[in-house]
Parts: structure tokens; sequence; C-alpha cells
């Protein structure tokens, strides 16, 4: 019975098996999802292993090397006039503000200078100088005096520095060249002025960047005879425009009224316009301008004002050249001081002159300078001196169109303020004039200035001026050369103590009777000295 069932399991899937074959069927689609649940697991990193363990010694000596490039420095320095110590601006405090220098010597010589600054705080500041000399010489009536009291202030507000200013002078100088002694004195030209000025300067730069300055001078000048009132000025402004550029503005004028006792008087009025535009940059300085001018009998000038100077990089050397007019105004103050035996009547003309130049400058180490300059320059009424040999031996002036080619040089040595020394010179070859020279106008200068301390207490000083090139007409009307000038001279001043010091000082000491002006000889030989207090 068992084997019947299993015989006939047997046939039945057989038949299955081939009743499928028959029919060829095909399976459908399916789709199976497997689930499984994840659980992410963050695998544990290894902690590293810390131990304070310093690294080895280096025992080797470091050699570290640079490459400085030098610095190109350029210095543009103009030499102050010499003052005594009580007008020089300082804020600091001195112990002995103020000083009084009392002394004489051979010559007649009576000398007084004195200083006062003790007048100034945080907002303003003030000098007064005063002095005197008087002098007579070997030759009679060899004389002149000379007098003066300078004060200077200035007051600090805000945004505004003020400025002021009081000149007073008296100078005498005796007609003794040539004088016929007639049992009377020598006369005397004896020249009287005062000078008041004021003047303001921005000192906050202005939220346009424009900075300004302004100067105003009101003159009086007098000699027997002869007035002269003056009002000078200049407005000054300037605004940057970028990095390079800048742009300033000048406003100058001159104006002075001569009047004659006599009767009679003349204008010499002068008015400039002085536009710029500045470039700066890598060495290269330069400016661009032009100066419109009115000046007396209201003839018009156009004087150029050109510059460019460029500064070799990583060096001190530097070239430059230009092409500068100016205008000189020729006022009776300015010829006198220039040559005081001036006679009353004279031509007013002003003076033109047109330079064309080009030199070099170096300087080592701050302490060491040097500038040479070659120019060409072309005058238009250069003022000339000749004697008048009728009655006084004064001077008459000529004008005269003149060309010349010039050389100068001028070295300076600074050592702290140990040492110092200044020297320069300049050749000026008139090579065309209407007359055989230019009268009265050396062709060679040179001078030399030279300072020592070797102790605090201790200052020498010296000095060396030298003239030659020197031409004039004698009584005759014949041409004469006038000897070289050499003037050689010396001074110290030594400390004693805080407040009491001693100074002295020789004046040609080659005892040289040059003569400067035709006729009129120098001094010679002078020595004085005397004391110095400080209060």
């Amino acid at each position: 019975m068992k084997n019947t069932i299993l015989v006939w399991v047997a046939l039945l899937f057989c038949a299955t098996e081939i009743w499928a074959q028959k029919n060829d069927s095909v399976l459908n689609d399916q789709t199976i999802e497997i689930i499984q649940t994840y659980k992410p697991q963050v695998r544990q990193a290894l902690k590293p292993s810390f131990s304070s363990e310093l690294p080895p010694s280096d025992t080797a000596t470091p050699r570290y090397q640079y490459s400085l490039p030098q610095q190109a420095l350029s210095y543009s320095y103009s030499a102050p006039s010499l003052r005594p110590l009580a007008l020089d601006k300082d804020t600091a405090s001195l112990p002995f503000p103020n000083y009084l220098k009392l002394g004489g010597g051979n010559l007649s010589t009576i000398y007084l200078d004195a200083g006062i600054g003790q007048f100034k705080n945080e907002r303003y500041e003030s000098a007064i100088h005063i002095h005197h000399l008087q002098q007579q010489g070997t030759y009679k009536y060899q004389r002149t005096s000379f007098s003066g009291l300078e004060a200077t202030g200035s007051l600090r507000t805000q945004n505004l520095r003020y400025h002021g200013a009081l000149d007073v002078l008296r100078n005498s100088y005796a007609l003794y060249g040539g004088f016929v002694d007639t049992g009377s004195a020598a006369p005397m030209f004896t020249y009287s002025g005062a000078t008041v000025a004021v003047g303001v300067t921005n000192e906050i730069q202005h939220f346009s960047d424009i900075d300004y300055n302004s100067l105003y001078k009101f003159g009086y000048y007098h000699r027997k005879g002869i007035s002269e009132s003056s009002f000078d000025g200049a407005i000054n402004v300037s605004k940057p425009l970028d990095e390079h550029f800048k742009v300033t503005v000048s406003a100058i004028w001159g104006i002075a009224y001569l009047s004659y006792s006599s009767g009679g008087s003349a204008n010499n009025n002068l008015l400039q316009l002085a536009p710029r535009l500045h470039y700066q940059q890598n060495g290269f300085t330069s400016y661009v301008g032009v100066r419109p001018a009115i000046a007396r009998g209201n003839t018009g000038y156009l004087l150029p004002d050109i510059y460019l100077s460029y500064l070799i990089p990583h060096t001190t050397l530097g070239f430059f050249v230009g092409w500068e007019g100016t205008l000189l105004q020729n006022t009776f103050r300015q010829l006198t001081t220039y040559n005081p035996y001036l006679q009353a009547g004279y031509a007013m003309h002003p003076t033109k002159q047109d330079e064309l130049y080009g030199g070099v400058k170096v300087g080592i180490n701050n302490n060491f300078s040097f500038t040479g300059k070659v120019s060409h320059r072309n005058y238009q009424n250069l003022p000339m001196f000749l004697n008048n040999w009728v009655g006084e031996n004064t001077f008459y002036l000529l004008h005269d169109n003149v060309k010349a080619l010039s050389v100068e040089a001028s070295i300076r040595y600074d050592l702290a303020s140990t040492f110092s020394l200044k020297l320069s010179g300049a050749y000026y070859d008139y090579y065309q004039s209407t007359y055989a020279h230019v009268w009265q106008e050396p062709s060679f200068r040179f001078n030399a200035d030279f300072a020592f301390r070797p102790i605090d207490d201790l200052k020498i000083t010296a000095y060396c001026s030298l003239l030659d090139g020197l031409y004039a007409l004698d009584a005759l009307n014949q041409i004469t050369y006038t000897s070289t000038i050499f003037d050689l001279g010396m001074g110290g001043e030594y400390q004693i103590v805080s407040r009491l010091g001693a100074f002295a000082n020789v004046n040609n000491l080659l005892n040289q009777k040059y003569q400067r002006w035709y006729n009129y000889p120098s001094y010679g030989f002078n020595i004085y000295g005397g004391l110095r207090f400080k209060f």
C-alpha cells in the first residue's frame, strides 16, 4: 500500500513538469524589501602620548646677514643771520634768559650788546635785542656809529600764530674819503628809521588742506634832506592736490614814497604775483611757475620760475637746473644799506635779473655738504657806483645792462656743537656791458667762517673775507684797480662762572687798509673785548 502511494506521487510530479514545459509560463516580477535597523558607531581614536621633554640645545653661533639700502637724504640749508642767543625763540626755560655785554678797545671802540628773552610762556614768546658800536680811525674824521633795537614776538591761539616785530636803527658815517681839512669836522650821513611788521600763520591745517601765511611791514627811513615811507607785504597760500602735486600762489608788493626837503617827490612801487605748481616723487623735485610783475613807471615784466632737481637713488648725490627771474625794487634804504655814501639825487630804476643755472649737491653723514652751481645771468638796469669828486666825496648812481657767467660753490662741515666750518666762493665774468667795467662790483668773492669749542666753557671763532676785481675812476677820470681786499679776524668767549663771561674780538688782523668803496680806506687793525653778564 505504501509503495502504491509513492508510485502515484512520482507519476503526478512527472505529469506536472510535462505540462509546464508545454505551456512556457513566465514568472511575475517581485520586489523584495529588506529592512534592517542600523546604529552607527564612532571608532575610538587613539590618544597621543605627551611627554615634557626639551629639544636638544643648539650650540652653533648664529650669523645674520642684512641688506640695508643707503639712505638717500636731501638737505636744503639756508643759514639764518647771526643773532645773539636771546633773539632765538626757544620754548625751553633758560637759567639766565637775559644778557649784557660791555666792552671797549683801540680805535676808541665802545661796544654794547644786550638781549632780553624772559618774557614768554606756553602761548607767547618775545625777544629784545639792543646794540651799539662806535669807532674812530687813524684818518682824520674817520668815524662811524651803529645803534639799533630789534624786538620780535609771537602769540599762539588754537588755530593761528600771530607775529610782530619792531626794528629801530640809527647809523652814522663820516664822509672822510678825500676830505680836505678846513678846520671843521667832516660832514656826516646819519640814517635813522623804524619798521613795524605784523603777520599771521595758520597753526592747524585747514579742513580743505589750505595753508596760508601773511606779512605786512610799515617803514620810515630818513637822512638829512631825504625821507622814504614804505609799505611792503606778502600773502602766501598753498594747497596739495594729491600725494605728489601741490599748488602755491604768492602775492608780493612794495610801495615806497620818496620825498625831498627841498621839494619834489617820487614813487617807487612794485607788485608781483607768483603762482607755482610743485611736483615731488621718486627723487624728483620740481616746480613750474611764472611771475607777472609791474614796477616803477607801470613797466610790466613776465619773470620765469622753473626748477628741477633729481636725487640719485641710494646715494646723497643730486643734480639741479633752473631758470629764475627776479626783480629788485632798489629803494633808498636798499641802496644806502649797500653803499652808505650815495649822493642825494639819483635815477630810480628796478633791476631785473634772469638766471639760467645748473649744479650739483651732495651730503655725507649729515656732517658734510657741498653745493656747486654754474649760471648765466642777464641784468637789466644793474646799479653801479662812481665817485663824485665835486664837493663831498659821495657816489653817484649809474645803471647798465650787463651779462655775466658765474661759478659758485659752498662747503659746510659740522661736528655736533664742537666744530663747524663753512666756505663759500663766487666768480663773475662780466663779459658784456656798456662801460669798461662794472664799477665798484667785485668779480671774485670768498668767505670762510670757523667755530670751535674745545671745552664747554670756551668758544673760539674765526673769519676770512676776500674780494677782488674792483675797478673805479679816480679824480682824473682814469680807470684804477682797487687792491685785493683780504680781511682776517678771530674771536673768543670764555664762561668764567655761570653768570659771568669774558670775550675778545680781533678784526683786520693783518692791518690791511683796503678800500671797499674807492678813497674810503678801512679802519685797519682793531681789537676790543669786555665782559658778558647773564641774569
